[in-house]
């Protein structure tokens, strides 16, 4: 088996370009806590939209909470997983509710003017995967730090191990004990080609030769360290946005 260039060089391409993502629900989730998921929300909007009237309209209860803008439940539960809104100018702040969300997997609040500190609640979130607050005047919890280029380097990392494996965070086979993050990292270097998504895979005569194997191995093993170094849990771990780029421009510079 082996790699084909092409499909190679168009993944750096994307991923050198590209700051987005989507990570669909996946998780099982109970029933019994609803109730609290669409309190938690209620108490969110809030502190969101800073009382705003007119701001998230569907939040009602002529809706299911799961209906409401920017909500998502799993299939077969009725827990919020993701809680996505942004490009609005509500001038509001993060609640300590958010932390009831037990079992959100993806917040993006990106662009809507939020202000004040990111609350310790935050932290409690132990299921979460993807945390997106860039574009609003957030500073971490008796820090002063500006986050939002940490929280851009994430969810780029998350973005460089779904291409790469073409598996999601959320995916069956993570769960307590192995993550996306982990499960790459456990096979650099030498297991890499196990991991690899398997659309990347062809049979070849014409590229299958041992010095051109070896250096896409050593290209996939520079990639997937990238994406690991940028998915770091704490920020100050993360991978710098140039070191990204110099090593994005070193793998491409090996392929022929």
């Amino acid at each position: 088996m082996a790699l084909t260039l092409t499909l190679i060089m168009f993944l750096l391409i994307v991923v050198s370009q590209t700051m987005v993502y989507m990570i669909p629900c996946t998780l099982g989730l109970a029933l019994m806590n609803s109730e609290s998921d669409k309190l938690a929300l209620l108490a969110l909007k809030q502190k969101l939209t800073n009382g705003m009237p007119d701001a998230l309209p569907s939040w009602n209860q002529s809706l299911h909470f799961c209906e409401w803008q920017g909500v998502t439940c799993c299939q077969r539960h009725v827990r919020v997983s993701v809680l996505h809104l942004e490009n609005q100018n509500w001038g509001g702040t993060l609640g300590p509710s958010l932390s009831n969300l037990t079992f959100l997997r993806m917040l993006i609040l990106s662009n809507i003017d939020l202000h004040g500190e990111i609350p310790t609640q935050v932290g409690r979130l132990k299921r979460l995967q993807v945390l997106d607050l860039s574009h609003n005047n957030l500073h971490e919890y008796g820090a002063g730090v500006h986050v939002s280029a940490k929280g851009d380097i994430y969810s780029y990392g998350i973005l460089v191990l779904e291409m790469l494996t073409g598996k999601k965070p959320t995916d069956n086979m993570f769960g307590e004990g192995l993550s996306l993050h982990k499960f790459c990292e456990n096979a650099i270097p030498d297991r890499i080609i196990e991991i690899v998504d398997s659309r990347l895979l062809v049979s070849s005569a014409e590229e299958g030769t041992r010095v051109m194997e070896r250096t896409i191995g050593e290209c996939l093993v520079s990639f997937a360290r990238i994406g690991v170094a940028c998915a770091a849990e704490l920020p100050n771990q993360r991978m710098d946005i140039k070191d990204v780029i110099v090593e994005l421009q070193a793998i491409k510079r090996k392929l022929p």
